[in-house]
């Protein structure tokens, strides 16, 4: 399990992560941030499966809807602390 602190991920900073996955891989970003869950598996972090299936999920929204990528640019204002 992962020494990082546990914390609520708002819904927003989901959304910033999904937008973050979509501008870095495109097409992609679904199997990539699940990947990320793959990983916390083998980590056996819950936490961290968790907060990654959200954000698969939020990709999957967005890349259903394009016009919902608009703030595609915006997403390290929204998310500061996460460089992908």
């Amino acid at each position: 399990m992962s020494d990082y602190p546990r914390r609520n991920v708002s819904d927003d900073e989901i959304e910033a992560l999904a937008i973050m996955m979509i501008g870095q891989h495109g097409d992609d970003a679904a199997r990539a941030a699940a990947e990320r869950v793959n990983e916390m598996i083998d980590r056996d972090d819950l936490y961290g499966r968790d907060v990654w299936a959200r954000v698969v999920h939020a990709v999957h929204e967005r890349q259903h809807d394009p016009a919902e990528t608009h703030i595609r640019g915006r997403a390290h204002e929204l998310l500061p602390w996460a460089r992908l």
